[in-house]
Formats: structure tokens, C-alpha cells, sequence
């Protein structure tokens, strides 16, 4: 099911030109919004932190863009699958018209494609055999936290991963430092302390990751900071673990020679979900 500024369709043939020329020059911003349940899930800090992302963007913005327009947007998308309960939406944003060097602005359209998709809670991996992917590396300046500025980097992690065995990929920043996995957002376990890298290493800033932080940060049995891990902090580790909306939770269970356990990151997931709902 496609959305493209408010009227649905079942096909892409039946789009009208006018707004496939608008994906021709592709999008302006791209992310994702998962649905539980038949319902956005975080949407106030969904809504607010998409319209900072578009704030940073420079780009013009509709008054009509408020929380129940996107709300009500996003829910008459699922209107047309009246039987799934959870979806990805992906939301990319388009300008209206072509930019040019008198007219480097436009106002903004936007489209809107849902996925089915297993719930949240039961999207749990089985423990990957993961890699350093170093053929690229990510810039740590505040560009590589906007939405969708590592989707090249893990797209090409991906490919690499499945040329040589391996289930997953750590993406390194130019300073060798680890920001994520081709899978999402990267923790780790040691001796109660758990950690993960701080948005100045160029970590993608998502709600899910900040919402999730703000929740470890409130866990008596853990210590939790946003510190600097290098890939020798990898080996040292008791867990380790990727996040994201699409994926959920993803244990690493192995990295070279260093296996990985669970428990804890999988016990810590499930609480974690379950204030959700």
C-alpha cells in the first residue's frame, strides 16, 4: 500500500506522473515509524523528533504537518490491511518541485509504504556471527546523526557480510571507533556496566535508541553510559547487542574468537518492550 500527500494506492502503476517525477529525484529524508498494534508507536517523540530532523533539513515545512495529521495519515495507510497488527511504515520526503540555482527550496510532499512485520516483542534473533566492516567508514560530525545518513554504509555492510559468512557488521567511524551494526544501534555488556557509543562517534539518532537510553538509564542493576568503544572493548565484553525498530533485538553470539551469551540483553529487551504497550 502506497501514501503519497494523503490519497492511498494499491499499485505504483496508478500514481499519477506528477508524483513519480518527485521519486525520480529522490528523497529529502527517509524513516521509518513502526506500528503496534494498529497504532503509532511513540508518537508524540516520533512526531517532534521527525520534525526536527526536517528543521535541520532547511526545507519548508507545512503548516498542516501536525501530530494528528500524521496520526491520521499513517492509519488510513493500515486501513487497507485491515488484518496485520504490526507494520514498518517508511516515510520519505519529497520536494514539490525541482531545485534550481535561483530556487535551491521548495514545500514538501511526502510518501508513505508499510510493511507487515512480526511485533516488536517477538522480533529476537539467535545470535550473529558478526565482522568489522572497514571498506567505508562513517564521518563523526553531527550529519551522520540525522535519519538515514548510515543507510549506504549499512546497505554495503550488508552485501559484505553475506559475500563472506558472516550474519552481521560493525560499522566503524574514521576515527576506528565503533558506531553501530548494519542492523542498528550497538550495546554492550560488561560486569553490570552496559554501553553504547555517544552520538558525537556519528551514531544515527533514532527515538528508539534515545527512548531505550533514557530507559537503561533508569535501571537500579545497571550502570549505563554513552562512552567511546573501540573494537578491543568488543572482545572484552560479556554481551553484545544491535536494536532497532525493524529488527528488534539482535544478539551478537559471536565476534572473531569471542562468543557472546543472551541472557541479560534478552531479559533486559523484553522489560523494555513491554513499557511500550
Amino acid at each position: 500500500m502506497y501514501n503519497f500527500d494523503g490519497r492511498c494506492y494499491t499499485e505504483l502503476s496508478a500514481v499519477p506522473a506528477s508524483v513519480l517525477e518527485r521519486l525520480w529525484e529522490g528523497p529529502i529524508l527517509q524513516t521509518d515509524w513502526r506500528i503496534e498494534k494498529r497504532a503509532p508507536l511513540l508518537l508524540e517523540a516520533t512526531y517532534f523528533a521527525l520534525m526536527a530532523q526536517l528543521r535541520r533539513l532547511r526545507v519548508q515545512i507545512p503548516l498542516s504537518y501536525t501530530m494528528e495529521f500524521w496520526d491520521e495519515q499513517l492509519r488510513q495507510t493500515l486501513s487497507q490491511d485491515p488484518v496485520q497488527q504490526s507494520f514498518i511504515a517508511r516515510i520519505a520526503f519529497y520536494r514539490t518541485a525541482a531545485i534550481t540555482q535561483d530556487r535551491p527550496n521548495s514545500a514538501l510532499s511526502f510518501g508513505i509504504q508499510i510493511y507487515p512485520c512480526d511485533s516488536l516483542a517477538d522480533s529476537v534473533g539467535t545470535g550473529a556471527t558478526v565482522e568489522l566492516f572497514k571498506d567505508y567508514y562513517i564521518s563523526s560530525d553531527p550529519s551522520s546523526n540525522l535519519y538515514g545518513a548510515h543507510q549506504r554504509h549499512r546497505d554495503w555492510a550488508r552485501v559484505f557480510a553475506f559475500e563472506n559468512g558472516f550474519d552481521n557488521c560493525f560499522l566503524l567511524n574514521t576515527q576506528k571507533e565503533v558506531v553501530a551494526t548494519a542492523q542498528g544501534c550497538c550495546y554492550l555488556i560488561q560486569n553490570q556496566t552496559i554501553s553504547t557509543p555517544p552520538l558525537s562517534s556519528g551514531v544515527e539518532q533514532s527515538v528508539l535508541r534515545t527512548v531505550f537510553n533514557e530507559w537503561l538509564a533508569q535501571q537500579a542493576e545497571f550502570q549505563f553510559q554513552e562512552a567511546v568503544i573501540s573494537p578491543f572493548d568488543l572482545q572484552k565484553a560479556d554481551e553484545v547487542f544491535a536494536f532497532s525498530l525493524e529488527h528488534g533485538l539482535e544478539p551478537v553470539g559471536q565476534y572473531r574468537k569471542t562468543s557472546y551469551g543472551n541472557t541479560q540483553s534478552q531479559a533486559l529487551f523484553e522489560a523494555f518492550v513491554q513499557t511500550l504497550f
